[in-house]
């Protein structure tokens, strides 16, 4: 058996529960950073639309090919218009309506850092951050840790045909 077929697996999985550590910890500094100095606003929604790629959240075979995009723009006391677009989950983008209001809470001292209120998602400039309160993230780390470690015992008995 050779190394890459015992060790390539679990080094897949341990990145992937890297990847989920490292996400979930630039969430939760960056929703510190907010919660240290906020204010709250009213976004105006300038656009919805519905485009094919893989959208957040748990999916239904109907809707892996969607994303739910919101543009959305607010105005904070002296600094300029903030603008973005975020990728919803169904629920939510159907609540909205063009033209209507998005809640948001920013970091006063930094307007490109903020919070789309009822979705939890952190925009920092022009990067995204899915929610990743709770200890899900983490779980599922240690879930992938504990796949890689079993494979790495299992491996060796495996006979490759």
């Amino acid at each position: 058996m050779s190394l890459s077929f015992k060790f390539i697996p679990s080094l897949v999985l341990l990145a992937i529960g890297f990847s989920l550590i490292v996400t979930h910890q630039s969430y939760e500094r960056d929703k510190a950073r907010i919660d240290a100095n906020s204010a709250s606003t009213m976004a105006q929604v300038l656009k919805k639309s519905v485009e094919a790629g893989p959208g957040p959240g748990p999916q239904s075979s109907k809707d892996v090919k969607k994303r739910h995009l919101v543009t959305y723009r607010f105005t904070v006391p002296g600094a300029a218009p903030v603008e973005g677009t975020a990728d919803l989950d169904q629920v939510l983008f159907d609540k909205l309506t063009e033209g209507g209001p998005l809640a948001v809470r920013y970091r006063v001292d930094e307007p490109s850092l903020y919070m789309l209120e009822e979705s939890g998602i952190i925009v920092s400039g022009s990067t995204q951050i899915a929610r990743t309160e709770g200890s899900g993230p983490l779980f599922a780390a240690a879930a992938m840790a504990a796949l890689a470690v079993i494979w790495l015992l299992i491996a060796p008995r495996l006979k490759r045909r």
